[in-house]
C-alpha cells in the first residue's frame, strides 16, 4: 500500500483570452456606451443589471467563440440566461456574492489595465484544513481575459484604487 496526499475535490476555472481581441473590444465598448450604468441601494458598482439592456444577440455576435470553446471544455449545452455590463471607478468594489447554486458564471475584461486594476476575488467553497477562508486570484488578467467559474462560488472586487475605470461583461450560463 502506498503513502499519498491528493485533493479529492476541485473547483473548475477556465481562462481564455479572447481572439481578435481589439475588434471585439471596440464592438462591445460601444454596446456598452448605449447602457444605463446604475448603482443599486447597497450596491458600490456600476451596472446595467436591472436596467433595459441591449439584444443578447448582439453582444453573443461579438463572443461566440469565446462561448463556443468553453461549451467544448465542459460538453454542456449551456444557454445563457442573464447578462449585465459593470464598470466601476476609483473606490467602487463589488460586495461577495455568487450567482446561484448551479450553472456556470463567466466574466469578460474590457477595460482593465493590469497595473491599475485587480482581478475578480474568488472564495473557496471548502474549509481550509487550518480554519483559514482561501482567496484565489486569478493570475494574468489583462483586458481580453475571460474567466468562466461555477456560479456557486463566492467572489468579490477589491476597491478600485485607480482613476481608470474598468469595465467587464458579466453573464450566467444553464
Amino acid at each position: 500500500m502506498s503513502e499519498y496526499i491528493e485533493p479529492m475535490f476541485a473547483v473548475p476555472i477556465f481562462h481564455l483570452y479572447a481572439e481578435d481581441w481589439d475588434r471585439k473590444k471596440k464592438l462591445l465598448q460601444a454596446l456598452s456606451s448605449h447602457q444605463e450604468f446604475k448603482k443599486e441601494e447597497g450596491e458600490y458598482v456600476a451596472s446595467d443589471f436591472r436596467a433595459k439592456k441591449v439584444e443578447w444577440t448582439k453582444i453573443e455576435l461579438v463572443i461566440r467563440d469565446e462561448l463556443e470553446k468553453f461549451k467544448k471544455q465542459v460538453n454542456l449545452p449551456l444557454q445563457v440566461d442573464a447578462y449585465w455590463f459593470e464598470k466601476g471607478g476609483k473606490g467602487d468594489q463589488h460586495l461577495i456574492h455568487n450567482h446561484g447554486a448551479t450553472g456556470f458564471s463567466a466574466v469578460m475584461y474590457i477595460d482593465y489595465d493590469e497595473e491599475e486594476h485587480t482581478p475578480t476575488q474568488f472564495v473557496s467553497p471548502f474549509n481550509n484544513v487550518i480554519g483559514w477562508v482561501d482567496v484565489y486570484s486569478p493570475r494574468d488578467i489583462r483586458s481580453g481575459s475571460v474567466i468562466f467559474f461555477p456560479s456557486y462560488v463566492h467572489h468579490y472586487t477589491l476597491p478600485a484604487e485607480s482613476e481608470k475605470e474598468r469595465l467587464v461583461l458579466s453573464w450566467n450560463m444553464k
